[in-house]
Parts: C-alpha cells; sequence; structure tokens
C-alpha cells in the first residue's frame, strides 16, 4: 500500500537532487548573473502565476475528502481567504524586485497566458484524466514541499547578492510560512487521491516514476540548462538487477553519439504464442539505448528471426557492438538530417561489412539502431516522429491474431476479439486441422468478421492450392505466406492465379529488391511490411514506395512479441503509408507480462489506436525496466 512515507520518499529525492545541482547552488551563492537571475524569476513567474488554475483541475479530478483542502489553497492563491492576499500580485512585486519595469511585467502576464496556452497543448504520456491529475498533483506537491524548505534560503540569497528589497520579496516569505503547512498536507492529498482512484502499487509508482524521470525544478526554474543535462535516475520501485554486461571501447574521431549500450531482453509473455515456423513463450527483444554527451538519449528495437533474415539474438547483438555502433560514434550526424540521408549512411555502413548467412542483410540490428538515432535526434530538436512522417489517417485499426491453438481457445480468442469490437481477424494456419480452427473462429466471430489466414510458409504450391480451396468454403479475405520464401515469387503467383484469393507476402518479402522481384512477377497483391524486418523505417518506407508503384497495398505488421519502441515505430509506419489495408501489432501487455514504456500502446475497443505524438518516437522508455529484463548488457563507448 501507497503510504505518506513513500509520497515523501519520491519528492525528497527529486528535491535533494535539485538542491545538489549547479544551477541551484549558483543561486543561492549569488554566482548567477543578473541576466541568469532575472531569466530565473521569468521561470518562477510564468507556471506560478496560473496555479490557481492548476489547483481546481486538482480539486476537479481528486473526488475524496482531501479536496477541501486543495479548495482552500485556491482561495489562497487569490486572496479569497481571511488574509486576503493574492500570490500573483506578490509575484508582480517579485519582478519589480528583479528589475522588471511595469510595462515589463504586463508583458510577463501575457507570457504566463502563452505559456499555459502551450502547456496545455503539449502531448501528454498519460491515457486518462486519472493518470494526468496524479502526475499533476505529485509535481504540484513537490513544488509545496521544496518551497517550504527553501524560499526562504532563496529569498535571502536574492536580498544579500542581488539586492532585493524585502517588500519585494514576500512572495517567497508567504510561501516559505504557508507551504510547511501546504507539504504536510500535500502528502495526506496525494494518498487520499490513490485511495478514492483505487490505484494499486505498481500503477502509481509508474505515474510517479513518469513525473520525477526529469527533475520538474530544473524544467521549470532553469529551462535553458536543464535541456543540457542529464535527467536524474528516477525513483521506482523496481530495483535493476544488471545482466552480465561487457564494456567495448571504440576509437571514433569526432562524434555526437558518446555511448551505445545494447540490451538482449526476455520478457515472458502472459501466453505462449505458436504458429507453422515458431512456439514463442517470451520476447527476446534487442533495444538498443544512444546517448549523447548532454544526457539526451534515443532508444531503438529489433527482433531476430533467423529463418527470415538469418539472424540472431546473438549474432545481432554482436553485429551491433562491433561493426554499427562504433560507425555511429564516429560520425556526425548533419543537423539538416532526413530519412533519406540515414538510409544512404547505413547502406554505406554495410557495404563495408561481410553479410550473413545465406547473404541477407542484418536488417534487425540495423533497425534497432536507426529507430534509436531517429528518437535521439527528434528529442533533440523537440519533434515527433508523426512530423517526418506526416499521417495519412489520425487512428489505426489494428487486427485480431489468432495463434495455432486447439478449438477451445481458437473459440475463446475469437470471442474476446470480437466483444471487444475487432471484426478483422487473422487465422495462423499450416498446423494441424486448420478448416476446424477456421470454422471455430467463423461460428464465433459471425458472417460479418473478415477472416484472412497466414500459413508462414508451411506449403509447397499444390499442397496451398488444396488446402486454401477447402479454406475458402469458410470464407476468406486473403492468404499470407501460403508457400515458403525459398519456393520463390512464381509459386506466389501460381496459388495466386489457381485460387483467386489475395496474396500478402511477408517472409518473401526482405529487402527492397524482394520487393521489386514480387512486383515484376505479379506474385502478390500485398505487401506485409514489418518495421524490423524490412531494416527500420528507412527500408520499410523504400518497399511502400515500391508497392505504391505497382499498386500493392500495405500490410503493415508485426514481430511478436514487440515491446512499445518497434510498436511506436510501426503506428507511425500505418499512420503514414497511403493505401493501407490490415495493421497488425499493438498488443502491449495483452501479450507481454509487463512493457518497457511509461504509455500503455496497446489497441483500444474496435482495435483502433490513435496516432502519436510524443517526442521522438512518442513513448518514454522506462530504463531501469529494460536492465531489469535484459540477459545481456553490451556497452560501446568512444
Amino acid at each position: 500500500m501507497i503510504t505518506e512515507a513513500r509520497v515523501r520518499q519520491i519528492i525528497d529525492k527529486a528535491i535533494d537532487e535539485f538542491t545538489a545541482s549547479e544551477s541551484f547552488q549558483d543561486l543561492v551563492s549569488g554566482r548567477l548573473s543578473v541576466s541568469a537571475m532575472r531569466q530565473f524569476i521569468r521561470a518562477c513567474f510564468l507556471p506560478h502565476y496560473q496555479s490557481t488554475r492548476v489547483l481546481a483541475f486538482e480539486y476537479s479530478v481528486h473526488g475524496g475528502p482531501q479536496s477541501e483542502l486543495l479548495q482552500h489553497n485556491m482561495l489562497e492563491e487569490m486572496g479569497l481567504d481571511d488574509e486576503g492576499i493574492s500570490h500573483p500580485s506578490l509575484l508582480e512585486d517579485l519582478a519589480l524586485g528583479a528589475g522588471y519595469s511595469p510595462d515589463e511585467v504586463t508583458e510577463l502576464i501575457e507570457a504566463s497566458g502563452e505559456y499555459a496556452r502551450a502547456y496545455y497543448a503539449q502531448q501528454i504520456a498519460f491515457p486518462t484524466l486519472r493518470d494526468l491529475g496524479l502526475a499533476i498533483l505529485l509535481e504540484s506537491s513537490a513544488f509545496e514541499c521544496f518551497l517550504s524548505r527553501h524560499a526562504d534560503q532563496i529569498g535571502s540569497a536574492l536580498e544579500q547578492h542581488f539586492g532585493f528589497p524585502k517588500e519585494r520579496l514576500r512572495w517567497f516569505a508567504l510561501h516559505g510560512e504557508l507551504d510547511v503547512r501546504h507539504a504536510e498536507e500535500a502528502l495526506s492529498v496525494v494518498r487520499g487521491y490513490v485511495d478514492f482512484h483505487r490505484l494499486d502499487d505498481a500503477h502509481f509508482e509508474r505515474i510517479a516514476r513518469a513525473t520525477f524521470a526529469h527533475s520538474p525544478f530544473l524544467s521549470r526554474y532553469f529551462a535553458d540548462s536543464h535541456q543540457a543535462m542529464q535527467a536524474p535516475q528516477a525513483p521506482g520501485a523496481f530495483q535493476a538487477s544488471r545482466a552480465p554486461s561487457r564494456l567495448i571501447h571504440a576509437q571514433p574521431t569526432e562524434g555526437q553519439i558518446s555511448a551505445v549500450t545494447i540490451y538482449r531482453l526476455d520478457i515472458p509473455f502472459r501466453s505462449a504464442f505458436r504458429h507453422a515456423l515458431a512456439n514463442r513463450t517470451a520476447s527476446d527483444s534487442v533495444i538498443v539505448c544512444i546517448q549523447d554527451s548532454a544526457g539526451v538519449r534515443g532508444y531503438g528495437e529489433g527482433i531476430a528471426r533467423e529463418y527470415v533474415t538469418g539472424e540472431t539474438t546473438a549474432t545481432m547483438a554482436e553485429v551491433l557492438a562491433t561493426a554499427l555502433a562504433p560507425r555511429l560514434l564516429g560520425h556526425v550526424i548533419d543537423d539538416d538530417w532526413s530519412l533519406a540521408t540515414l538510409r544512404d549512411l547505413f547502406r554505406g555502413w554495410l557495404a563495408a561489412m561481410p553479410a550473413l548467412k545465406g547473404g541477407a542483410p542484418p536488417n534487425a540490428a540495423c533497425c534497432a539502431l536507426e529507430l534509436a538515432i531517429i528518437d535521439w535526434l527528434l528529442r533533440r530538436s523537440r519533434r515527433s516522429a508523426a512530423d517526418v512522417l506526416p499521417p495519412a489517417r489520425q487512428e489505426v485499426e489494428y487486427s485480431g491474431v489468432i495463434p495455432v491453438e486447439g478449438l477451445a481457445e481458437v473459440a475463446a480468442l475469437a470471442r474476446r476479439f470480437t466483444e471487444f469490437g475487432i471484426a478483422r481477424l487473422k487465422v495462423k494456419v499450416g498446423v494441424g486441422d486448420d478448416l476446424a480452427r477456421l470454422r471455430t473462429a467463423r461460428e464465433v466471430a459471425g458472417e460479418g468478421a473478415q477472416l484472412r489466414v497466414d500459413a508462414n510458409g508451411a506449403w509447397s504450391a499444390e499442397e496451398a492450392i488444396e488446402r486454401l480451396r477447402l479454406l475458402q468454403t469458410v470464407g476468406i479475405e486473403c492468404v499470407e505466406q501460403p508457400v515458403s520464401a525459398a519456393a520463390g515469387a512464381n509459386a506466389l503467383r501460381r496459388v495466386r492465379e489457381a485460387t483467386g484469393l489475395p496474396i500478402a507476402a511477408d517472409e518473401s518479402l526482405v529487402t527492397v529488391d524482394d520487393a521489386r522481384q514480387l512486383a515484376a512477377a505479379h506474385a502478390c497483391d500485398i505487401f506485409n511490411i514489418r518495421v524490423s524486418k524490412n531494416g527500420g523505417l528507412t527500408g520499410a518506407l523504400a518497399i511502400a514506395e515500391v508497392a505504391e508503384e505497382a499498386g500493392i497495398r500495405v500490410q503493415v505488421g508485426a514481430q511478436v512479441g514487440e515491446t512499445a519502441i518497434l510498436t511506436a515505430a510501426g503506428r507511425h509506419l500505418a499512420a503514414h503509408v497511403p493505401d493501407l489495408v490490415f495493421a497488425e501489432g499493438s498488443f502491449g501487455t495483452l501479450l507481454l507480462q509487463e512493457d518497457i514504456a511509461e504509455q500503455e500502446l496497446r489497441f483500444g475497443p474496435g482495435g483502433l489506436a490513435p496516432i502519436l505524438r510524443g517526442p521522438g518516437l512518442g513513448v518514454e522508455c522506462r530504463h531501469e525496466q529494460i536492465e531489469r529484463f535484459a540477459v545481456e548488457i553490451i556497452e560501446v563507448r568512444g
């Protein structure tokens, strides 16, 4: 159970990290320049001038009896209590003490309104008002606790080192007095919020980690310096037990990235997932984290499938550590980068590397590093992947996928998807009694459901033609990869012509050359593009261009066991491509026992999920969670 002591511990940690920072020490010691001091006062003014609105929001979402304390604090801020002191007027006095003219104070008031409008328009990382309310309540409680302890110290520093008249420092003096009481009340208010909304401990800890992942004090009071800092380690319930780690030193020339860390993960599934080529019980993703000297991080992910790209998690990690990461450490990426320049960059790196078994390129490894670079570049410039991949739609509709299971399990899954409003279902075939499984899915889902099948290359062309004629009696929209990739494009075309069914190419579609050959042979109607399989977003986009030129439709597929990183990349791709026929993935914790991001990206009712607008790929990764699930960690540094 979350206690007031736990809330205090989280807030104390954030305060201690801030007061130990160079920015705070420069302020209280008088080492700040006059212009930097004025900037600090401005940074105090803009958010705190709007504090009554924040309190009003907290009051509206609290619901518990402690909400009366929030109401009283709001009246205090407005000067409507017995004391009759308007806190915004004290902030105006503070600005005058910093040397702002009356006209400049008026401009600050207007700027505060702009600040609020920009704040309200930000993409939020929380799926519900309940979660957002807790995050804002935790942050405002942290500020009350901070001011109760350090307002007098800051006021004294401003008076002694910068010559503020005492009468202009009443805002700090008042907060030093009032916030002693408010700070104690805040712990009770947070605890009451948790009780009212019936939040379990894990949920509370997840929101707390997201709230304090970056110092709220630095981001509010010293925004300019905070952008050049590494965010402090967020508090949380999980203590990362580090996997066996290797440190590899590269020899970069001049580079922007100072470190690349590779994580081989093992995240258990809630239930096994079986198809004709594999039976999986856990996610074996490989995560790449890159970091620059300013502490800005980018995260990427790839999933190896030896029967598709020739990669294993071991070879993937080795390629990343010994071939790709050292090249990144020695490379400067221009500020005017584009997805096309990134694709050319990787082409150059790959040309200097030996091919994997069977001559296939290391697509999953390239994907993991490329996504990390894209995430980092976008975060550095405070942009979203949606800015470089403009969405053609505002939400993506995901299909349900039914693995090879017994009839009872197939019925249960079909019922679950149908009750959730998902009408598009893909049934895995090629093992056992496919017809019985498909009939079961049809009986449960109804005649209105759109069923398609995926054989994962289990059949020869002759077998495919024979079995698909039986399955067509149940009613299917299309068939995915009826024959093996080794059988070639002509075998796919033969099945297509004999059955009249639309064919989706998956395992046959790894490279752009594969796409061109399939298009030239008229072997398929749909390209199943998967970000990891096809070498990242740039490889996926290149294949999508071939599809558009050839009049082939696009299915954005997923690797079984993707974490939120690949899910986000796939979401951006699915939102962007013009002729999307199906989308798969976004199962999140419906399949994984735990995910590695603060946000829950799984689809909602009807299989619908919104586009992502947050910085980078749009997900905030929980670094300690990645380390907790890592079975191997490889660090590559300059």
